[in-house]
């Protein structure tokens, strides 16, 4: 058994490797996230029910509108429109 000093250890090989979705978060400088996180947090202000829905998606790893509707007590359709409203809220934000 390894040394606890190690930390936890595991070897799945191949298997802990994952391909990146077509969404997934890029690699952020130390600007750039405080940038992301200023605008998530006026997000927050703005409209809670978006951040939710953003944060289950991104955040807690829901994989589609589904997911984030369950994660949140939304409907389907509601867990669509609020992930839009977000995307484009930080879109404006953001660029």
């Amino acid at each position: 058994r390894r040394s606890s000093d190690l930390g936890a250890y595991c070897n799945l090989g191949r298997l802990a490797q994952s391909t990146p979705d077509a969404d997934d978060v890029a690699p952020l400088s130390d600007a750039e996230a405080e940038v992301v996180n200023r605008a998530l947090a006026s997000l927050k202000a703005r409209y809670p029910d978006a951040h939710r829905a953003i944060v289950a998606r991104y955040v807690e790893g829901a994989y589609d509108s589904r997911g984030v509707a369950r994660r949140c007590g939304f409907s389907q359709t509601a867990a669509k429109v609020f992930l839009r409203e977000g995307h484009a809220f930080l879109d404006g934000v953001i660029k």
